[in-house]
């Protein structure tokens, strides 16, 4: 009976140096999200309890991974994520986009919402829709990508106002409370406007009935970036009747866990 003999570089040979290689890597790459999971500081027994290996193990990586300057020990004898590990997240992060990230978000939404959707950020003429999705329910609305939206009539605008420095929002909000008078509309006080804007800011939702479109249902969420700053909105609509708009119910679920995946992508560190 004859045998076969693998040739050097074919498939099985291959194969066995992957096992090894990328296993090697995936351990110290394990290794450096257990650092990034814990705020970029821990000490060696939680990391090795974390990443699932034996602590002398961890150490063994931990020194290549501080040889490489991916890792470095404090004064506390911690370990802390290292200036290559920041340098080539921050290149991770300039290369990201907020409209491409949240479109490909946003799709997979669609099929979970019956409702429009929108992608928001803040222009200078205040929250500017850039994306919009169509909802598989006919929703009546004169808004698109390029509309303006309100600060305080809007679930999107609510965001925004509640988010931004107030030194930005504020002076929008004032012209948008002036404006409200003068076409005889129910204007908030400013008083009524922060306790709006923190209720906002506490469950981290924006809602809204009708206001600005009649009929339409609104709830709005925030997205944030890497040093937690707000980055833009996501919207869902829905026609009144059809469309569940309340603050616990199961399109508040998924859209604020869109906003959420959005915003990872984009490097914010969130909390449950």
């Amino acid at each position: 009976m004859s045998t076969s003999k693998s040739a050097p570089g074919d498939s099985g040979e291959a194969a066995g140096l992957e096992r090894g290689g990328v296993q090697s890597v995936e351990i110290g790459m394990k290794i450096l999200k257990v650092l990034a999971d814990a705020g970029g500081s821990e000490n060696l027994g939680k990391i090795a309890t974390s990443a699932g290996v034996p602590p002398a193990k961890a150490h063994r990586y931990l020194v290549s991974l501080m040889r490489s300057g991916f890792v470095e020990r404090d004064s506390k004898n911690r370990y802390v994520v290292g200036p290559e590990a920041l340098r080539i997240g921050l290149i991770a992060l300039a290369r990201i986009d907020v409209v491409e990230v949240a479109d490909a978000e946003l799709k997979l939404l669609r099929d979970k919402i019956q409702g429009a959707l929108l992608l928001a950020i803040w222009g200078a003429s205040g929250p500017t829709i850039v994306r919009w999705i169509e909802s598989t329910r006919d929703v009546t609305v004169n808004v698109r990508a390029g509309s303006n939206m309100p600060l305080l009539r809007s679930a999107t605008g609510q965001i925004f106002a509640a988010y931004l420095p107030e030194s930005i929002v504020w002076p929008h909000i004032d012209r948008e409370i002036d404006e409200m008078k003068r076409r005889k509309l129910a204007a908030p006080s400013p008083s009524e406007v922060r306790r709006r804007l923190e209720k906002v800011r506490t469950v981290g939702l924006a809602h809204t009935g009708g206001e600005m479109l009649p009929g339409v249902l609104a709830l709005a969420a925030p997205l944030f970036n890497n040093q937690h700053e707000l980055v833009g909105a996501i919207a869902a609509l829905g026609p009144n009747g059809f469309f569940d708009d309340s603050i616990d119910g199961e399109n508040a679920h998924e859209l604020l866990y869109t906003a959420q995946a959005i915003s990872q992508r984009l490097g914010a560190l969130i909390t449950a």
